[in-house]
């Protein structure tokens, strides 16, 4: 009698692990991550599937989940890009220690070292620390920067031009330390300078 009742038992657990199982597969949300890694001396665009568009600069990374997408709005980016986000559901950015967030703006996002820094060309968007959830709006023509461990700076005002002209291989340094334009002249042209 103990082998009858022993066998009913793992006769139904095994039915219900594989009904589980099935479930799983079929029902559970799946992540289908959609990447795009930028090498040097190269620039990339992509269109994501609400029709905004993203331009990424040389050694630069975006990733997003496909699946989620129509319901969130997000990306992964590590590097820097210029963001022409369409006016919808909220869109975020998320870099390692910031994260960006608009209803439809174009800004541009250069994420490198341990510093952000975010420039509103139009329309409006926040800017978050991760760290201590301050928080900084930023109208067009206004940037802000953040260091890893540090409090996110006030706006500024910035040149327009200024912050994309990487987008038409243009570049414009101003008070920069010597050794992170020869960063951005060797990650953009994929050559090596030395001192």
């Amino acid at each position: 009698m103990k082998l009858k009742i022993q066998n009913f038992f793992s006769k139904w657990s095994l039915l219900f692990l594989v009904l589980v199982v099935t479930f799983g597969y079929f029902f559970w949300p799946k992540v289908e991550m959609v990447s795009f890694k930028v090498p040097r001396g190269q620039i990339k665009i992509v269109t994501l599937p609400d029709s905004s568009e993203i331009i990424l600069n040389a050694e630069s990374s975006l990733k997003y989940d496909s699946t989620k997408f129509q319901q969130k709005r997000e990306v992964i980016l590590c590097g820097e890009a210029y963001f022409k986000i369409k006016l919808g559901k909220p869109f975020f950015v998320k870099s390692d220690f910031v994260t960006t967030k608009t209803f439809g703006a174009s800004f541009n996002v250069r994420f490198r070292g341990k510093k952000v820094r975010v420039s509103c060309l139009t329309g409006k968007v926040s800017v978050q620390a991760n760290r201590n959830k301050d928080e900084v709006g930023l109208a067009s023509g206004y940037q802000t920067a953040v260091y890893k461990d540090r409090a996110l700076s006030l706006p500024q005002k910035f040149e327009l031009a200024n912050a994309i002209s990487w987008t038409t291989g243009e570049f414009t340094f101003r008070d920069t330390p010597l050794l992170e334009v020869f960063a951005v002249i060797e990650r953009h042209f994929d050559i090596h300078l030395r001192m």
